[in-house]
C-alpha cells in the first residue's frame, strides 16, 4: 500500500495531489470505519442536491474535527479539502492527503490549487470560517472562498455551489451527526471571465462572502434556503463588479 508523503519542499510548494489509488482506497475505507463507529445515527437531509459526478464546491460550517471526515463520508468519493497547515503533519498529514487534502497557506497559492482540481472534474470542500469554532455560531466567512469562485468562473469553471449545514449531537462523545445540504448555486456565463483577481477593492469579496453566509445559516436555522434567482442575480453582480473595477 502507498501512501502520500509530505515532500521536504512542501512548506514552500504545494505538495502534489495525494491521491493515489492504493492510499486513497485504504485511507477512505479507514475514514468510513471511524465515523460509523463514531456515529451511531448519520443524517442527511437534501442529498439529492449534490451533484452525482463532476466537479463543485462545497461550503459548510466548522463546529468540529469530525467535520472533515463526515463530509468525505458523505461523498464517498475523490474530493479536495481545504485544511489548516497542522493538519497536514506526521502520519495524519500522510493520511488527509491520501483523501485529498491540501494546506491553507496563502503562500502555497490554495486558491490556485482548489481552481486546478475543479478544473479537473473534482469537488472542492472549504469551511470558510477558517477555524473550528465550538460555540454552535456560524463565524464570518474568510475571503478566500469567495477568490476560489471568482478564480474557478475566471478560468472558466463555472461550478455548481454546494451551501451545507453540519450539527452534532450534545456531549463530549455525540453520537449523532445531521448533515443539510441546500440546493446548488450555478454559475452562468454572465459571470466575469477574466481580471478578477486583480482588483483591490475587497468589498466585493466580503459581499461575496455574505452572501454565502448567508445561504449556509438559512439551512441551520432551518429556513428555506435563499438559492433563488434573485439570490443567484445578487451574487452575478457582485462578481460582475469584480470585473468591472479591475
Amino acid at each position: 500500500m502507498s501512501i502520500a508523503v509530505l515532500p521536504r519542499a512542501s512548506r514552500y510548494a504545494m505538495p502534489k495531489d495525494g491521491k493515489t489509488p492504493l492510499g486513497y482506497a485504504f485511507w477512505n475505507f479507514v475514514n468510513e470505519l471511524v465515523v460509523v463507529s463514531q456515529f451511531r445515527n448519520f443524517e442527511v437531509s437534501g442529498v439529492e442536491n449534490l451533484p452525482e459526478d463532476g466537479a463543485f464546491l462545497l461550503i459548510a460550517n466548522h463546529s468540529k474535527r469530525w467535520d472533515g471526515p463526515v463530509v468525505q463520508y458523505l461523498l464517498n468519493r475523490r474530493a479536495n479539502y481545504m485544511v489548516s497547515p497542522n493538519e497536514m503533519r506526521g502520519l495524519q498529514g500522510a493520511a488527509v492527503m491520501s483523501v485529498g487534502a491540501f494546506p491553507a497557506n496563502p503562500r502555497l497559492d490554495p486558491v490556485g490549487y482548489a481552481v486546478k482540481q475543479l478544473g479537473a472534474g473534482e469537488p472542492v470542500v472549504v469551511f470558510p470560517e477558517g477555524n473550528i469554532f465550538y460555540d454552535d455560531d456560524i463565524h464570518p466567512f474568510k475571503p478566500g472562498v469567495a477568490k476560489i469562485i471568482i478564480n474557478a468562473a475566471s478560468a472558466g469553471h463555472r461550478v455548481p455551489i454546494i451551501p451545507a449545514y453540519i450539527s452534532y449531537g450534545r456531549g463530549k462523545s455525540p453520537s449523532t451527526v445531521k448533515i443539510t445540504i441546500g440546493k446548488p448555486i450555478a454559475l452562468d456565463e454572465r459571470l466575469p471571465k477574466r481580471g478578477v483577481e486583480s482588483s483591490s477593492d475587497r468589498n466585493e469579496h466580503r459581499e461575496l462572502s455574505q452572501l454565502l453566509y448567508d445561504e449556509v445559516a438559512a439551512l441551520r436555522d432551518g429556513n428555506k434556503p435563499k438559492v433563488s434567482a434573485a439570490s443567484a442575480l445578487k451574487i452575478e453582480e457582485a462578481l460582475s463588479s469584480l470585473q468591472c473595477t479591475a
